[in-house]
């Protein structure tokens, strides 16, 4: 790994909500540029099922672009590792279409990086309903998992990924990819031996601030999450335009404003 160049690859994979994938992915195609300055490349990659339409997508937002059909996930997903192997990647980061990351975590992954760590992840996140305008800091499992990380954000070394072949998830699933990828490590002895060189973080009293964005068109709702586990919810009062610009947060605001009037 040179210590002055750090490569890191971020994968996402995109099914409509276009609008707002679009948004999503111009925040880190800006992003990209920002963290040169920091000796951080950012490889973007994105795996999509709508042929033009998500490839145009994710092309003029500086993202490669691979096609793939969006059920099983576990093959989708996998698409995009086989990309990010090509791409000689130190370490790839999984988030969604409709997840942010900032800066202050990918200078967090360089920092773990060079410091040996193969599994950066978090315990905590924030989710923020755009209808609503409000936020919800998740703070965890509250069943006995409150010490494994959620999937946004997590950060895998390109050992683990050599590891099991450059595919994180098994082909066949079309649920529970977050768990799956934990049971595929944890398979391997030298995911065991290195549990000293995982690293778990919190977002509470910390400048990280993994965000997932919640519309009409998710896998879990806002309120089914409210009701999981203990949070603090409070109204956005300009916590996206300081943590994400203000470029950003008008353009979040535009689509609010486009979602509520087809209500």
């Amino acid at each position: 790994m040179n210590k002055d160049n750090l490569r890191i690859g971020l994968l996402t994979c995109i099914w409509k909500r276009h609008n707002l994938t679009n948004i999503v992915l111009n925040y880190y195609k800006k992003l990209q540029n920002d963290l040169m300055k920091s000796n951080i490349e950012l490889e973007l990659v994105a795996v999509g099922s709508e042929k033009d339409v998500s490839k145009k997508l994710s092309l003029m937002n500086n993202f490669d672009y691979v096609e793939a059909p969006n059920t099983p996930l576990g093959s989708k997903w996998n698409a995009g590792c086989l990309k990010m192997q090509e791409k000689q990647v130190d370490a790839t980061v999984i988030v969604g279409s409709d997840d942010l990351l900032n800066k202050e975590i990918f200078l967090l992954y360089k920092e773990c990086l060079l410091g040996s760590a193969l599994y950066i992840g978090f315990t905590q996140l924030y989710f923020y309903e755009l209808q609503s305008g409000k936020i919800l800091l998740w703070k965890g499992y509250n069943d006995g998992r409150n010490v494994k990380t959620i999937g946004l954000g997590r950060c895998i070394h390109k050992s683990y990924l050599e590891m099991l072949n450059w595919k994180l998830w098994s082909d066949n699933i079309d649920c529970g990819l977050d768990k799956n990828m934990t049971e595929r490590l944890s398979t391997k002895s030298y995911f065991i031996e290195n549990l000293d060189k995982h690293l778990r973080f919190k977002c509470e009293s910390n400048p990280f601030f993994p965000l997932d964005i919640k519309t009409d068109l998710n896998m879990w709702s806002y309120s089914q999450i409210k009701n999981l586990s203990e949070n603090i919810e409070f109204d956005e009062d300009g916590f996206i335009s300081n943590i994400y610009t203000d470029n950003v947060y008008n353009s979040l605001i535009k689509l609010r404003k486009r979602l509520l009037s087809c209500n």
